[in-house]
């Protein structure tokens, strides 16, 4: 979440391009910023596992990353596990952990990144736990 001093700096800096939408990423994150103070600072994501067969299927309301993807299915107990992205709601971009040291737009503050920097081990555990679950109750 954005302290005060940025909120403070940001609400100076629209002053000055008021009346019109942003034209550059400084004018667009200088918005973003304003607009992520006025949010709650945490969130509910659903997440979600089911299996049809043999077939595992995973749904994350988020933009996964094929890093992300391809280790869900590696630990997924289905020889066969499909992840969905953005199923049940668009909660952003989840950037792999080491993906925030090396930073760009998935990263970068904002309504479509604004999750912690361990979001996305949290959701993979999650998922693949949900995956363990629906596997063993098939049985």
């Amino acid at each position: 979440m954005p302290g005060e001093k940025e909120v403070a700096r940001a609400s100076e800096f629209i002053k000055t391009f008021a009346g019109r939408k942003p034209r550059t990423w400084e004018e667009v994150y200088a918005r973003e910023i304003i607009i992520l103070s006025k949010m709650p600072p945490t969130r509910e994501l659903k997440l979600q596992a089911i299996c049809i067969g043999d077939l595992g299927i995973a749904a994350i309301p988020c933009e996964v990353y094929g890093s992300t993807g391809l280790a869900i299915k590696a630990a997924s107990p289905f020889d066969t596990t499909m992840n969905i992205s953005l199923a049940n709601g668009g909660e952003g971009y989840i950037a792999p952990p080491e993906q925030h040291k090396l930073g760009g737009y998935t990263t970068w503050r904002a309504r479509t990144s604004c999750l912690e920097e361990l979001a996305e081990s949290k959701i993979k555990l999650a998922v693949v736990e949900l995956l363990i679950e629906v596997a063993t109750a098939r049985i």
